[in-house]
């Protein structure tokens, strides 16, 4: 295939010329003249792409809104509303304090969201050249159109290999005409943020770039390190650079998430409590409700006092009040799940209780405390459990708890009887 030179570095060279400190610029490099200009046109920036995504958070598989237009619970696999908080920093001239480099933080916190490409992305001059229609990437709703750029050089004028870093963090719930609060603060080379639990799937991710070495000329071989300008162009050319090369965040979850059903015993009792009992809400006490969220490391400190409480979150309807179901033995889920801090980050003595609020037909309310055993290995981020509040009269209530895979639903084990 016909090759063409690229001049632009040429002229840059003559530019630099000009200062008293030469700039480091890009090196001559032949790519085919296609695909978008930036790629075969180094006076052109290149844009911060990201390799495929499927991004969802794991309220989805607990969803208890049949219109599903919460904002707190997505359809599953509709990934196209959640919203993240992306930074990009060059860790090691940060850490250098004496670089006066001004682009050392690229991404301050940027709001990243989700796209799904079609045709005309993909094509050889769309956006994103080489990828397949229908992959999810992320795009940048509050960017210039939608992108944001490497810087022009590769290397700072001491020749230092820029080298970025990408975090993805999701803490809050928005939907996608208003943007989740990506801010955080920043001591030396670590980067925190405030959260907050309760009905938000807090997500994390980091992307680090892979070096690999290509051949150029007769033979000889050159290594790229990015993420940055020159590492992008030349990943490029190996024609798997969504899959293998850019950026990707396989996100993580960083909390435990606790599903609450109601369920009456039997149908007999289902049928007595009709109209007589409901529960108007659910609330762990015992717990944090707040951390600090290490960006880098995606782990928690917590923040606050260890007993305070978190409710579930539920809207009360008057009109029709939540009233126990059998339904054929697996009873109805209540609100929506709660993300909670892990076990491992609550520390000893960590013994959270469930407080059930039932309204009876007197008009008096009525709470009951049931105690919730923690697991051996703890409750551990990543992973859902199922809180199954059997109501049979009101002299006998019990909770029993099942650990279940975010999207499943296994048989429950009895724990904590309450008679």
């Amino acid at each position: 295939m016909k090759k063409y030179l690229f001049i632009a570095a040429a002229a840059l060279v003559a530019m630099a010329a000009c200062n008293k400190t030469p700039k480091a610029v890009e090196p001559e490099s032949e790519l085919p003249q296609s695909g978008p200009a930036w790629l075969y046109d180094q006076s052109k920036p290149v844009p911060i792409l990201f390799g495929g995504q499927d991004v969802t958070t794991k309220a989805s598989g607990m969803i208890v809104n049949d219109d599903n237009t919460d904002p707190t619970n997505v359809v599953p696999g509709n990934s196209k509303d959640i919203e993240f908080g992306v930074l990009g920093v060059d860790l090691s001239r940060l850490a250098d304090a004496s670089n006066t480099d001004t682009d050392k933080i690229l991404l301050t916190g940027v709001v990243g969201a989700n796209k799904v490409l079609e045709a005309a992305d993909v094509a050889e001059d769309g956006a994103y050249p080489g990828a397949t229609a229908g992959t999810t990437v992320v795009t940048f709703p509050e960017g210039q159109g939608g992108s944001y750029y490497y810087p022009m050089f590769s290397k700072n004028e001491a020749g230092v290999t820029k080298n970025y870093t990408f975090f993805a963090y999701r803490t809050a719930n928005e939907p996608a005409e208003g943007h989740a609060d990506m801010t955080y603060t920043q001591d030396g080379t670590t980067f925190y943020k405030s959260v907050s639990f309760g009905d938000t799937d807090i997500l994390w991710a980091k992307a680090e770039a892979t070096s690999f070495t290509y051949h150029e000329g007769q033979g000889d071989q050159e290594t790229v390190t990015g993420f940055n300008a020159a590492y992008v162009r030349k990943a490029m050319e190996e024609n798997n650079f969504y899959s293998t090369y850019a950026p990707k965040f396989n996100f993580a979850h960083l909390t435990a998430a606790f599903k609450f059903v109601v369920k009456a015993a039997t149908q007999r009792a289902e049928n007595t409590l009709k109209r007589t009992l409901s529960v108007t809400g659910i609330t762990v006490r015992g717990v944090y409700s707040s951390a600090t969220l290490n960006i880098n490391e995606g782990t928690f400190q917590a923040t606050g006092n260890a007993n305070t409480d978190l409710a579930v979150s539920y809207e009360e309807d008057p009109e029709n009040p939540f009233y126990p179901q059998y339904n054929g033995g697996a009873g109805t889920p209540f609100g929506s799940p709660l993300f909670t801090l892990p076990s491992v980050d609550h520390g000893d003595g960590y013994t959270p209780e469930a407080v059930v609020s039932l309204a009876l037909p007197n008009g008096q309310n009525l709470e009951v405390v049931l105690p919730i055993t923690v697991p051996e290995d703890g409750f551990e981020k990543g992973k859902a459990y199922q809180f199954n509040v059997i109501i049979n009269s009101l002299e006998e209530i019990q909770i029993v708890t099942t650990l279940t895979n975010w999207d499943e639903t296994p048989e429950a084990i009895d724990l904590d009887p309450i008679g």
